[in-house]
């Protein structure tokens, strides 16, 4: 039997760092064209699953993939069940204005993965607020041990979450696994 194991570092603050912005998402498609035009088009390189709510969540995702490039990390893979556990509990923190890894209704980021159906052997949950770009969030989080140690882990997926609660304020939370 596999035994589960998680961990989940909370950070609160504000930096100033310059925005990164994601990647260009490729070139058009065969159904940008004309119908019948009959011109070949290039090929068009299909990428991995790409984060579907925020160019601040991709961006996310980009630094922590260069941060795991720059020490010899393989490249987490984004996982659109834990993005949506991220982006419940963002929501749910942003509703509340209160940054907590215990959701409003007493969930725990374990709960959380099972409720989308994420079927996992490890998982950890950084979650942060009041940073208002992308870099911050992740300058933060790399400097303190326990979050940078979540995104240098082992855990191979992860998803993100981004709310803005009433007063404006971003509500952040990344949740790593590996599937069982």
């Amino acid at each position: 039997m596999r035994t589960k194991t998680w961990a989940t570092p909370v950070v609160a603050g504000l930096a100033s760092l310059a925005l990164l912005t994601p990647s260009a998402q490729g070139a058009p498609s065969a159904l940008d064209r004309p119908a019948g035009s009959g011109a070949l088009q290039p090929a068009v390189r299909l990428d991995p699953p790409r984060i579907r709510q925020s160019p601040a969540a991709q961006a996310v995702f980009d630094l922590v993939n260069a941060e795991r490039a720059a020490r010899g990390l393989a490249p987490m893979t984004y996982d659109v069940e834990l993005e949506l556990a991220a982006q419940r509990h963002s929501e749910d923190q942003a509703r509340s204005q209160r940054m907590s890894h215990t959701g409003s209704d007493g969930s725990t980021m374990v709960q959380r993965i099972d409720r989308v159906g994420f079927a996992w052997r490890s998982a950890a949950e950084n979650v942060a607020y009041g940073h208002g770009i992308p870099a911050a969030v992740m300058a933060a989080w790399m400097n303190s041990d326990g979050h940078r140690r979540n995104i240098l882990s082992s855990n191979t997926h992860i998803g993100i979450g981004l709310a803005s609660g009433t007063d404006g304020r971003p509500y952040w939370t990344q949740v790593f696994a590996t599937p069982a």
